[in-house]
């Protein structure tokens, strides 16, 4: 009887104590679930079906505006075709090559088949024509400096000129040969904002650097295939708003920035008909805003134009002949106006060719 008694104490404490467990292990987690929905992180996963979360859903959205964004930079930095100047427009047939802008928006062509430059405003009416009675002033490059005065390269007798923007000669220099001051087919020139002018002497790979009046400043580059500095034939040049030095490395199919002092900064482009890529680099140009534009002379044939930091942002222009709009055969020249008009010489359909941004 005592022994029933014990074992029925027992029995009553336990079944206490397992109850008195169960309803705090109940409140405990009923405090847990609050704690966790007052911070954020319940497990909804039970009471929800499963679904996009939040964190994907704007991740989606995250992508779908980055896309909205570039289809819209897609749109706006189309091309389209404006006009031509050709035999039919102009009144003669022309072989356009290097092509600059002055100040005042006239527009200069150097033809070295007719051997002289074409000066023309912006409608495409001729203005002067000079050089074709002294054979060796007609030009391969072209720009022009602060002052509106305009310089020339001649490649095949290793001479620079200076002229008046009505083509009275100021000045020339240079002579064949490998040391300073000489060349081997001077082809792309440039200047700076402080009329300091860039030459790309293409046959001695290297540039040169000289004051307005034509005296000799400095030299960088070597004959190379890969590294910084090293060209293969370089032809295009030109300088953007803060002096940095764009070289159109052709062969080697890349663009190498310098500074005005030809030190090295980056470089772009390798042989591919891929966007970005090159086909033999030729004619640079650089618009109001430092972008850069590109021609491709072999291959497919086209204009393409990126970012300071060579980021690709579209192209213009397709391979094509004569008959067709907007389509080039040897694009040799670029040239860009302050409204943002981009002019191209397209030597082989001999003609110049107008685009704007849509």
């Amino acid at each position: 009887m005592k022994y029933f008694v014990l074992v029925s104490v027992i029995l009553a404490f336990f079944i206490f104590n397992l109850s008195d467990c169960k309803g705090k292990s109940e409140e405990e987690t009923q405090i847990s679930q609050q704690a966790a929905q007052e911070t954020g992180e319940v497990n909804t996963a039970k009471s929800e079906p499963r679904g996009e979360s939040k964190l994907e859903k704007e991740a989606k959205e995250s992508k779908e505006r980055i896309n909205k964004q570039k289809n819209q930079i897609k749109a706006k930095e189309e091309y389209v075709f404006v006009k031509k100047w050709d035999r039919e427009f102009l009144g003669e047939s022309i072989s356009p090559r290097g092509i600059t802008i002055d100040s005042n928006g006239f527009i200069y062509v150097a033809d070295p088949v007719k051997e002289c430059i074409r000066k023309y405003n912006s409608e495409g009416k001729l203005i002067l024509k000079w050089g074709e009675k002294v054979k060796s002033i007609w030009g391969f490059g072209l720009t022009v400096d602060s002052k509106d005065f305009i310089y020339l390269t001649v490649p095949w007798s290793n001479l620079l000129y200076k002229c008046t923007s009505d083509g009275k000669l100021v000045k020339k220099w240079g002579k064949t040969g490998k040391g300073k001051g000489e060349f081997q087919e001077p082809c792309g020139i440039a200047a700076d904002s402080k009329d300091f002018i860039y030459v790309t002497d293409r046959l001695n790979h290297r540039v040169q650097k000289y004051t307005s009046e034509g005296e000799f400043v400095m030299e960088w580059g070597k004959p190379g295939k890969e590294k910084p500095g090293e060209f293969r034939d370089p032809m295009g040049i030109a300088v953007d708003s803060q002096d940095f030095v764009y070289v159109a490395d052709t062969w080697n199919h890349r663009i190498q920035k310098f500074t005005s002092e030809g030190k090295f900064v980056l470089q772009w482009g390798k042989f591919s008909e891929a966007d970005g890529e090159f086909e033999g680099a030729n004619a640079i140009a650089i618009d109001s805003e430092d972008n850069v534009y590109v021609s491709s002379i072999w291959g497919i044939g086209r204009i393409q134009k990126y970012t300071p930091d060579g980021k690709f942002i579209t192209k213009l222009g397709k391979k094509g002949r004569r008959g067709e709009d907007g389509v080039f055969r040897s694009p040799v020249g670029i040239a860009i106006d302050s409204n943002g008009y981009v002019y191209v010489s397209d030597l082989g359909n001999h003609r110049i060719q107008i685009f704007k941004k849509k």
